[in-house]
This record gives C-alpha cells, structure tokens and sequence, in this order.
C-alpha cells in the first residue's frame, strides 16, 4: 500500500512570517496539532506543533500575536513522497522519531499529511484483509520509538 493511499491531502498550512496566534487559531479550526510551514511555492520550510506554539510562548514570555512562525518552527523536517510505500514512512517515522510526515509530491511541493493515526486507522478499517505494512506489530513498533523520545525528552526537560 501507498501513502497517497492513506495521506490526508487538505492539510491546513502556514507560512513563516504569520504569527503564532494565526497558526494556534488554524491548529484549533482544523483539529489538526501540526502545521506544515510552506513558502509561495508550496515547498515545506519547516514543521510547527503545538508544543512548539506552547513551548515558544513560555520560553519568551510573549503573547502569541508578538511571536513569529519562523523561529518556532523546526527545520529539521522528516519526510515522505507521495509514492512511497506505507512501510517507507513508518521506517522514517521510526528513525525520526516523530507520529507525522508532510508528503512531498511532484517538485517537492506539499501534496499532503500522513500520520501514525492515519495508519491505524487504516489497519483497523482492513482488519480482515491484512496487510504487511498495516499489521498492528509494525504500528505499535512505531508507536515505541515515538514514544521511547517523548517519554526521554519528558524527562530531560525536570
């Protein structure tokens, strides 16, 4: 199975001159806890999280109308393309350590956002039919490594 197979493709985005307040208003409209961060061309420049918006807001001490997207956001962004096979980006989420990928289609351009939820939504709805690269042990191997770095980062951060 193909990412384009179980991508989201209307994926609310923002740009790196908004502010956080505009990105936490998105975030909230479109029940989502990531933006992709996108230049004119529609080609990622970053990722912003909710934790990001939170964790900026505290350590600078400012309303999120004063801050900005750009220096919030991570550059750092793990990735898939719209052909890869689901297996690609549970490996990428895995070594990355993250639940969400933007998708990257022809040019490099955003076509979408794939999701350790959406994967699992995906094998439970093929519950009958299974699939290698939906098996709930390749799922829950991933979930680990997500969760094996929160889990370290929770820590680091007392």
């Amino acid at each position: 199975m193909k990412v384009d197979q179980v991508m989201t493709r209307d994926v609310a985005i923002c740009r790196p001159e908004d502010t956080l307040n505009e990105a936490a208003r998105l975030m909230w409209d479109h029940a989502c806890g990531c933006l992709p961060v996108v230049d004119e061309s529609e080609r990622v420049l970053g990722i912003l999280t909710d934790r990001d918006v939170a964790m900026a807001a505290y350590t600078q001490g400012k309303a999120l109308h004063q801050l900005l997207v750009r220096p919030a956001m991570s550059q750092d962004v793990a990735f898939c393309r719209i052909g890869d096979l689901l297996a690609t980006a549970e490996k990428t989420m895995q070594e990355r350590q993250v639940r969400r990928l933007p998708v990257l289609g022809p040019e490099g351009r955003l076509a979408g956002i794939i999701t350790l939820s959406d994967i699992a939504r995906e094998s439970e709805q093929r519950k009958g039919g299974r699939s290698k690269d939906l098996s709930p042990d390749v799922i829950g191997h991933t979930l680990a490594a997500v969760a094996h770095v929160r889990q370290r980062d929770a820590l680091r951060e007392f």
